[in-house]
């Protein structure tokens, strides 16, 4: 009888740790590779400081998954180099940012933001003109997410000066055509 529970034991324990054993491996494997993560979605208001740079965005979901974004940059304090870098431009204000981000993973988005450098300027009925774009700044990065309420940014910032051949001042709608192009990655000739 002895013999006979010793090999039932045996034969369960046998059975059952099999399947018990795969289970622990897949999710350790899971776990380790962050499959099982829940994505990030975009979306917020996000605050933001680098280098005595301190901004805001805003960030309005295009889909119900919140994989894509667009998103308003905010300026809220500068620092010297680039306040002197704006000046050298022969300007002295920037613009709000737009731009667009696409999650590429769980927890990381690509973006492109784009704003303008520009001299402030009075509009009068000799001078329709408010003001003059001395520059374009793209800014091309990644948004990783560290958390739920935390990322980090890693970015490359383009500068584009404007043509003596092109005006430098445009029409609205074409200003806007030009922004949606460049953030669409499209370049007119």
């Amino acid at each position: 009888m002895k013999t006979f529970a010793k090999k039932l034991l045996a034969c369960r324990i046998a059975r059952w740790s099999l399947p018990i054993a795969v289970l622990a491996v897949v999710a350790a494997s899971l776990a380790w590779t962050g499959e099982g993560q829940k994505p990030y979605r975009l979306g917020g208001v996000w605050v933001g400081q680098l280098s005595g740079i301190q901004w805001t965005s805003t960030h309005a979901p295009l889909d119900p998954e919140a994989r894509t974004a667009i998103s308003t940059l905010q300026w809220i304090t500068s620092n010297e180099q680039f306040e002197y870098l704006t000046g050298a431009l022969g300007a002295n204000l920037s613009s709000q940012g737009s731009g667009m981000f696409k999650m590429i993973n769980n927890d990381t988005a690509k973006y492109r933001i784009v704003f303008y450098a520009y001299a402030e300027g009075v509009a009068s009925t000799t001078t329709p003109k408010a003001g003059e774009i001395k520059a374009i700044y793209i800014m091309d990065g990644t948004w990783h997410y560290t958390g739920p309420d935390s990322a980090e940014s890693q970015e490359t910032l383009a500068l584009y000066l404007p043509t003596e051949t092109r005006s430098t001042t445009c029409s609205r709608r074409r200003m806007l055509s030009h922004i949606w192009s460049l953030l669409l990655g499209r370049t007119r000739r």
